[in-house]
């Protein structure tokens, strides 16, 4: 004699009008998951930034994400059909070029001086992300294409204005803490009299001194009259800026 219990019978009914309730909630909402376009840009060539990056991509490609991304190291997404990389060749080269921590700390340089051979560094760089011509096609956008969110490394913030260009929020991203200029620009200031600048690594994560703060506060003041005053002669300033856009 078969006996089929009325709580099972109860259970089953549940299990059953849950799947339903699932199935019928994932078939009405399908037509609202979209995969984003998204325009990551890594340009500090140092290869400790970019592998931080890298997982971070790797993740968001798992997710059915399309990115395009321009940065100074490749890495190997051969797994992936949705992916674009570009290569920012030119900004490796200049950085070996004009940045050497070892001759920084045999020369026994001083912050400006550092800050000096830095700011020059950023702007070959600068110059030659922009006028890679892969980021020139993003920039003219003769193509009519379209990215919901763009990607930035906060070490450098000049293409910032990718995001009016294309109407999309900016996510900024550092493998590292970053100056006190970046972070103004995004509208988190910083004392500098109270917490150093993570430039001035002697000063990291301590109380300063009296001395220690002036010179904090010092060093913050003239890097922002360096960022905010460019001075170039005529001809550099019209290579770095009007040719850059044409």
């Amino acid at each position: 004699m078969l006996i089929i219990s009325k709580k099972n019978t109860i259970l089953n009914s549940r299990e059953i009008a849950m799947d339903f309730l699932k199935s019928f909630v994932i078939f009405f909402n399908i037509n609202l998951v979209f995969s984003a376009n998204i325009l990551a840009i890594f340009q500090y060539p140092f290869y400790s930034h970019q592998f931080t990056y890298h997982k971070l991509m790797k993740q968001l490609l798992l997710r059915g994400h399309n990115l395009t991304i321009f940065t100074s190291h490749l890495f190997n997404y051969d797994n992936f059909s949705n992916v674009i990389q570009h290569h920012f060749t030119d900004s490796l080269k200049i950085s070996n070029r004009n940045t050497n921590m070892l001759e920084y700390k045999q020369k026994n340089l001083n912050w400006f001086q550092i800050d000096q051979r830095e700011l020059k560094t950023f702007y070959e760089t600068t110059k030659s992300e922009i006028l890679h011509p892969e980021m020139q096609k993003i920039i003219k956008n003769n193509e009519g294409q379209k990215f919901d969110l763009i990607i930035i490394e906060c070490c450098f913030c000049h293409l910032i204005f990718l995001a009016e260009i294309y109407d999309c929020p900016v996510i900024y991203f550092g493998a590292s803490d970053v100056s006190f200029v970046w972070h103004g620009l995004m509208g988190n200031d910083v004392n500098p009299a109270l917490y150093s600048d993570f430039q001035l690594i002697p000063f990291l994560h301590r109380y300063l001194t009296f001395f220690e703060r002036v010179q904090s506060l010092f060093r913050t003041f003239i890097i922002i009259l360096k960022t905010a005053f460019i001075t170039m002669d005529d001809e550099n300033k019209k290579e770095n800026t009007f040719q850059i856009f044409q």
